[in-house]
């Protein structure tokens, strides 16, 4: 037998409404963020330059390659063709200067020719690339509502 599991108190509000994540809040009080405001990648990445102007930001892309199969399902149907989606993975690194070794903060992020946005589904090597720096910054504390 296993012992029970304590579930959080469903009143104290989840890390992503508490605003800065270096700050405690006291339990059950919200911070006055309004984390819905929207910040793109390029608010992100001038921030970054202006606190980091040596700073560097390194991208790896990696996808896979669609692939063409052809069906027949019944003998009388015409042969179909089945293609699978490119899939696309995407990590960034947030560096301070040239210099470092490690970096500040690292995010992924996937996208696929098959996503329901079209310019996700058009463009899944650039969208991916750019989610995966906003996160990265974002990670790094930029562009958060303060």
């Amino acid at each position: 037998m296993t012992d029970p599991i304590d579930l959080p108190d469903e009143q104290t509000p989840s890390r992503i409404h508490r605003g800065d994540p270096w700050t405690p809040v006291e339990p059950g009080a919200v911070a006055d963020v309004d984390i819905d405001a929207p910040v793109t990648a390029n608010q992100r990445i001038a921030e970054f330059r202006k606190k980091y102007p040596t700073g560097r930001i390194e991208t790896f892309v990696s996808a896979t390659e669609p692939e063409v199969t052809k069906i027949q399902p019944f003998q009388d149907e015409p042969v179909r063709e089945l293609s699978e989606a490119t899939v696309v993975f995407a990590r960034a690194e947030v560096f301070v200067d040239q210099r470092s070794k490690h970096p500040l903060a690292t995010a992924h992020a996937v996208r696929g020719s098959s996503d329901s946005n079209v310019i996700v589904a058009e463009r899944p090597h650039e969208t991916a690339e750019t989610v995966a720096v906003s996160r990265a910054l974002r990670y790094a504390g930029f562009g958060i509502p303060q």
